[in-house]
C-alpha cells in the first residue's frame, strides 16, 4: 500500500541462500492536469500521507501539463508540483495543509491539480 511502516517483516538469516517469493502488484495510471502554469518542464511528486515519502513521479516538458504517473492503488497521497512557477501543493501551501487524495484501483482516475 505504499506505507513502509505497515509492511510485513520478513525474517532473514545472514548468509542464507533460501529464496523468498512474493507477488508484485501492478499500479494504475492517474491522469493529472496542472492548469495555470507557464510552459516549461515540471515534475509531479505523489507523497504517502502517513510517511511523506515519494511513492510516484510524473514529468511533463511541454505547455499542456498533463501528467500520467503510475501508482499503487488503495493508498492516500498528497501531490507536490515542482512547477515552472515554483513549488505548489494540491489544496494547500505545504505538505501539512495539502489535500489527501485516495488512489482507487477500479477506475482510471483523471484529476485536476488545484492550489489553495
Amino acid at each position: 500500500m505504499g506505507n513502509r511502516l505497515l509492511a510485513d517483516l520478513v525474517p532473514a538469516t545472514i548468509g542464507a541462500t533460501e529464496p523468498y517469493l512474493f507477488s508484485l502488484s501492478s499500479g494504475t495510471y492517474v491522469g493529472v492536469h496542472i492548469p495555470d502554469e507557464p510552459p516549461g518542464p515540471l515534475r509531479l511528486v505523489m507523497r504517502n500521507v502517513a510517511t511523506g515519502e515519494a511513492v510516484a513521479f510524473g514529468e511533463d516538458d511541454d505547455a499542456n501539463h498533463h501528467v500520467r504517473p503510475m501508482i499503487l492503488g488503495g493508498q492516500q497521497v498528497k501531490w507536490e508540483c515542482l512547477c515552472p512557477s515554483g513549488v505548489r501543493w494540491h489544496g494547500g501551501t505545504d505538505f501539512a495543509s495539502a489535500t489527501p487524495v485516495v488512489i482507487h484501483t477500479m477506475t482510471l482516475p483523471y484529476l485536476t491539480f488545484e492550489g489553495p
